[in-house]
């Protein structure tokens, strides 16, 4: 028998532990920041006082990506300064031959293209260190830049202005691109794009506007710069109101873009198999638990910060219950509670009404006074805890629901309190077990997402058959919510249940994949004759004949008209 894999305290950042076989293994106290634990076998594993979430190494790469596309674009910036400066003199000498209207717009469109096509070589930096987005920023905003300084002297700046939209430019550009690495494209993009096209269309016709669709507060602020020096105390205002609300939007934007980087993996989970594994007094930052099967993980005393889950623990006051192990007098009503370990607990007073408690471990919790009232209790653990006072009326439960020494005084049956077990006094030794097994003693089968009838038939004529001293009936087949069904048996109090629910499955299995095949063959035949020529008589009559005997295969195993009644 092989020991299992000791991890405890080990520095184990930025390991890859992919679909690995770790069942049973020890990380107690151990690192394991920017660990990949994806679709790996962990069940039983002890993860006691382990640091997860984001590693050193992958803030490292975020960093690095912002200061590669902050150079990336501070290269265009230089290029397309150079081409503005060109625009400066173009535009100057326009206006002394009295062309400014109409070619200094021109001159100012084609150096924007010519700035574009210069900085394409900047942009491809961009994309080997940064991604496709980081080139995108560093190639936008060359063009921003170089058509914001075209407009701002196109309209009759001056050196102050030319100096005021300079100093802004570089500055939205740097900002942009940090927030760029940040994986800011989304909403940035959308809302600049179009306040953008709109502000330059203003000034200059909305064929400009295409140049800076993402970049609109640096060419409002050039535009408000433009217009004051003009004397349009008008248009500068609006244009700086412009401004104002993109910046501050921006600004919404870029805390929205820290706080995604926040949020990235630090040690993934996903899809990992972790049916009771232990985090007692883990710091989980960041993890990623998506898909992962979580059955009764023991969580006490774990801090988790920003982590991802696809179940109930995704519920607040879940996890809550989970880590704090008290619950005393809170309402847990109509709130997913399944496959939990809760051993232990106290929630004395607590509401369970119509809750799902189903796989949960509740063994040795302080159960006294709980309302537990049309709650679902199926393969729930109730192993030494303590029910005295509890509610259950109309509780789920199964014979597969355990309760060995569970320690009960009395229970009402009704939620007014009103019927009492036992009537006076309080039980004895084992009295409780014998009240559940009013409820316990049938045998009971439960089936996720509906049944077979025909499945069914099979498997539970075979069961009478080889069963035939245990009484066995049908008693009903009950709709517990969720695709699921619960099918309960009449049977003598002695019967082998285990075996006899051990057979009834394999035979329901077995039969639901013939039964499968033969509807697939039955379907795939049909196909084939609706493709072949009508003329092709001998090939038809194959067909028809092997199909006949297909949904003869079928027709063998009727369904009862009772079961078919009762579902």
């Amino acid at each position: 028998m092989t020991q299992p894999l000791d991890f405890s305290n080990q520095d184990l950042r930025n390991r890859s532990f992919k679909a690995r076989d770790l069942a049973g293994a020890d990380f107690r106290r151990a690192d394991i920041r920017g660990c990949d634990f994806s679709n790996a076998n962990l069940e039983g594993a002890d993860f006691s006082g382990v640091k997860a979430g984001q590693s050193g190494k992958q803030i490292f790469i975020v960093v690095a990506v912002a200061v590669a596309v902050a150079v990336a674009v501070a290269v265009a910036v230089a290029v397309a300064v150079a081409a503005a400066v060109v625009v400066v003199v173009v535009v100057a000498v326009a206006g002394a031959f009295k062309f400014a209207g109409a070619f200094a717009g021109a001159v100012a469109v084609a150096v924007a293209v010519a700035v574009a096509v210069a900085v394409a070589g900047t942009g491809a930096v961009a994309f080997k260190f940064a991604g496709a987005f980081a080139g995108a920023v560093a190639f936008a905003g060359a063009v921003a830049v170089a058509v914001a300084f075209a407009f701002a002297f196109a309209g009759g700046g001056t050196f102050a202005g030319f100096a005021a939209v300079f100093t802004v430019a570089v500055v939205v550009v740097v900002v942009v691109a940090v927030a760029g690495a940040f994986k800011f494209a989304g909403a940035f993009a959308f809302a600049f794009a179009f306040a953008g096209a709109v502000a330059v269309a203003v000034t200059a016709g909305a064929g400009a506007g295409a140049f800076v669709v993402t970049f609109a507060f640096t060419v409002a602020f050039a535009g408000a710069v433009s217009e004051f020096t003009k004397g349009n105390v008008t248009g500068g205002i609006g244009y700086s109101l412009a401004s104002l609300f993109l910046l501050f939007l921006s600004c919404i934007l870029l805390l929205q873009a820290i706080e995604e980087i926040r949020n990235l993996t630090g040690t993934s989970f996903n899809d990992a198999k972790l049916s009771r594994a232990i985090f007692t007094g883990a710091i989980l930052n960041n993890c990623d638990f998506t898909d992962a099967n979580l059955y009764r993980v023991d969580w006490t005393h774990s801090h988790f910060i920003r982590c991802k889950f696809s179940d109930n623990l995704g519920i607040r006051k879940v996890r809550k219950l989970c880590i704090s192990r008290i619950g005393t007098n809170e309402d847990f009503s109509s709130i997913d509670l399944s496959a939990l370990h809760l051993v232990g607990v106290n929630l004395t007073g607590a509401k369970f009404i119509g809750s799902n408690l189903n796989g949960s471990d509740l063994s040795q919790a302080i159960l006294e006074n709980v309302i537990l009232a049309k709650s679902k209790a199926i393969e729930t653990d109730f192993s030494r805890a303590n029910l005295t006072g509890a509610c259950i009326e109309k509780w789920a439960i199964t014979s597969e629901t355990i309760f060995t020494d569970t320690i009960c005084d009395y229970v009402f049956l009704d939620l007014a309190k009103k019927e009492c077990k036992p009537a006076s006094g309080k039980f004895e030794q084992g009295d409780f077990e014998k009240l559940v097994n009013q409820f316990t003693t049938t045998l009971d089968f439960l089936f996720r997402n509906g049944i077979d009838p025909q499945a069914f038939d099979f498997a539970l004529n075979n069961l009478i058959e080889d069963y035939d001293k245990m009484g066995i009936s049908l008693k009903g087949v009950e709709d517990i919510g969720d695709g699921d069904m619960l099918v309960r048996f009449n049977t003598v109090s002695d019967a082998p249940k285990q075996e006899m629910r051990t057979q009834f499955a394999e035979d329901y299995q077995a039969m639901n994949i013939q039964l499968e095949a033969s509807r697939n063959k039955v379907w795939e035949l049909q196909q084939k004759l609706d493709r072949i020529d009508l003329e092709n008589k001998l090939e038809r009559s194959d067909l028809e004949k092997e199909l006949a005997v297909a949904q003869a295969q079928l027709k063998e195993r009727p369904t009862s008209q009772y079961l078919q009644d009762l579902i």
